[in-house]
């Protein structure tokens, strides 16, 4: 997957990333000034060793090492309780034990008591308090001596203006960064994990085939019978679609006057059959002289689509020997004419592989049909579209994005090619518009110039 697919899934979640990232920030700003604030104050102080004449390495060392265990008397409880009585504060010594953090300065003899609280006097009065509490236990420590190591205050604690807590800024520039790093994250998980298409670099990526064209999501009201989008709705730009796909049909075997070709999808429900009534009738509206054939023997649709009847189809050409002159139909397309399904067949794949069938391709091709269209069962599930696919110039597999699987799609094209079959190519259905509606024909061309 490149840097294009990337900033394309980037482009198709963008409105639940934007969502996403103002409810988490919106909601950590709300939570930082709901926060009450609290003060950091800080005292330093320097531990002393007994008076003595002189001053050598020896006795700095001995002082950085009784700083050490100085700083652990400073969170005994006989020094915190004595400051909570001190300073007469409503707490105890695990709540007091929590605000205070005690740290030595390295290679001195500097210890830094640090406090917080929710007013910023009484940290700096808590802080100094300790420090002077500390002091007296390190005297009491020492008992009767006539020299003492002393803990002497080098800087007093001072109120802090500005709360150290919560830091602001800090936690909301955090929110949305994370928040937004997380759901790039999900976002590319969930694409990882999902093994159906979503869009035409998928197609490109996982099966390598030329792409015909792209129609978006075709409302309920014109999958309806006799109310196609391409003869109710013209100008929609699903009909362009429509449009751009029968020209790249037709350039995609230039040199062959008649083109008969199946519509096969890798799974029920994937929108296959209205693709193939609406590319019938968009094949018709040009010019050529078209016929569809309801070669779906197990789940017939065209008949209810064109609103005719199914009294004599398919399965009557094949099964019986005394035919009618005309075995199709005219439908309200003009220069589109329809194969129903025909009488119930209980073992169809044996017909469709006879040479009834090959007979009946070649007696359309005689009757000057310049495109031959035959409306399939899913080739995942039933080998009809295979057999059918090794007897006409190519198949077009439908991929319905978001449903249809890579693995699906991947063991339908290899089904097409084991038979000697040849995929002219896929589309793309029921897709949300991205506004890029005229890009699929040239990315068809370029494949079938490198190719």
């Amino acid at each position: 997957m490149d840097i294009k697919n990337y900033l394309f899934i980037i482009k198709r979640y963008l409105f639940i990333i934007v969502l996403f990232v103002i409810f988490a920030t919106a909601t950590t700003t709300a939570l930082v000034f709901m926060i009450p604030p609290t003060y950091k104050s800080s005292t330093t102080v320097m531990v002393n060793l007994a008076s003595t004449e002189t001053i050598n390495l020896n006795d700095i060392m001995t002082s950085e090492r009784l700083a050490k265990t100085y700083a652990e008397v400073i969170s005994k409880r006989t020094v915190l309780e004595s400051v909570i009585k001190e300073v007469n504060l409503d707490t105890d010594y695990e709540e007091l034990l929590k605000k205070v953090d005690v740290q030595l300065v390295r290679d001195t003899q500097l210890i830094t008591i640090s406090v917080k609280a929710k007013d910023a006097e009484i940290a700096a009065q808590i802080a100094d308090t300790i420090a002077q509490k500390f002091s007296e236990e390190v005297i009491k420590l020492q008992g009767d001596k006539q020299s003492y190591n002393t803990i002497a205050t080098v800087e007093k604690a001072f109120p802090s203006e500005k709360p150290d807590s919560p830091k602001k800024a800090l936690s909301i520039s955090l929110a949305f960064i994370l928040s937004f790093i997380s759901i790039i994250g999900i976002i590319f998980l969930i694409e990882y994990l999902d093994d159906t298409f979503k869009d035409e670099f998928d197609i490109k990526e996982y099966l390598n085939l030329p792409h015909l064209g792209t129609v978006s999501y075709i409302k309920e009201v014109h999958r309806r019978a006799g109310n196609l989008i391409t003869t109710t709705d013209p100008h929609d730009p699903i009909v362009e679609s429509f449009r751009e796909i029968r020209t790249n049909v037709q350039f995609s075997q230039p040199d062959k006057p008649t083109k008969a070709f199946v519509v096969t999808s890798s799974g029920p429900s994937e929108g296959k059959s209205q693709i193939t009534a609406n590319l019938a009738v968009i094949m018709a509206q040009a010019g050529y002289k078209t016929i569809l054939i309801d070669a779906d023997l197990h789940r017939p649709t065209q008949h209810d689509i064109f609103k005719v009847e199914n009294n004599f189809g398919l399965t009557d050409v094949l099964t019986k020997n005394d035919l009618p002159k005309t075995i199709w139909e005219s439908t309200q397309i003009n220069g589109l004419s329809l194969i129903t399904s025909g009488s119930f067949l209980p073992n169809p794949a044996e017909w469709l592989g006879s040479t009834k069938m090959y007979h009946l391709i070649e007696r359309l091709k005689e009757a000057k049909f310049h495109t031959i269209i035959f409306d399939t069962p899913p080739i995942g599930l039933i080998t009809d579209a295979a057999i059918i696919s090794s007897m006409v110039d190519g198949a077009i597999l439908v991929v319905e994005s978001g449903k249809t699987t890579r693995t699906n799609a991947q063991k339908a094209v290899e089904a097409i090619k084991k038979v000697g079959g040849e995929i002219i190519g896929t589309i793309l259905n029921n897709k949300k518009p991205n506004g890029d509606k005229k890009s699929h024909y040239y990315r068809y061309s370029e494949h079938k110039t490198k190719n």
